[in-house]
């Protein structure tokens, strides 16, 4: 991939693509094709922005944001929320939501339930769990969830997570 000078004056972005004929008789050289992938490469770009300015506002909250796909995988969080739990990005993302370690494990089935009847449409607000800190101590807070469901048909549960102190 790379930027070529169209014969209008513009750059555009380019895939090729070569192919060695020399063996063949009618040919005896090599065939490159090219095609124009600017469209894509803005798309790329524009998605790459809206991306870390989303990043960027999650990080400026103090309340902890955490994302998981439809199978229950954890896909993002903020510092907020690792900063709150006392535990590492690691623990956290591509963790399955019922082996994150927050997560209080006799109130498992509950948890579980909650999770599937979000994706099946049922509006789940201010929700009360009791979670872990990574220094054991037991913790209580509230969640308030939506499903975020994208363009190519995927859908996501996006949490944000408060801390009660008493």
């Amino acid at each position: 991939e790379f930027r070529f000078r169209h014969n209008n004056g513009r750059w555009v972005f380019v895939e090729a693509l070569g192919q060695n004929m020399q063996d063949e008789p009618a040919i005896n050289g090599h065939i490159i094709t090219m095609r124009n992938v600017s469209d894509r490469k803005q798309a790329q770009e524009q998605l790459e922005w809206s991306e870390d300015r989303y990043q960027r506002v999650a990080n400026l909250t103090s309340d902890g944001i955490i994302t998981a796909d439809q199978k229950g995988f954890v896909t993002s969080c903020n510092q907020a929320f690792l900063d709150a739990t006392g535990y590492e990005v690691e623990d956290i993302v591509g963790k399955h939501f019922t082996r994150v370690p927050t997560m209080a494990r006799q109130r498992m089935s509950e948890y579980s339930r909650i999770f599937r009847n979000i994706f099946l449409g049922s509006r789940q607000t201010g929700i009360e769990f009791r979670w872990t800190h990574a220094d054991g101590s037991q913790r209580w807070g509230k969640a308030f969830t939506s499903l975020v469901q994208y363009r190519d048909g995927t859908r996501q549960l996006q949490a944000i997570l408060r801390e009660h102190l008493g």
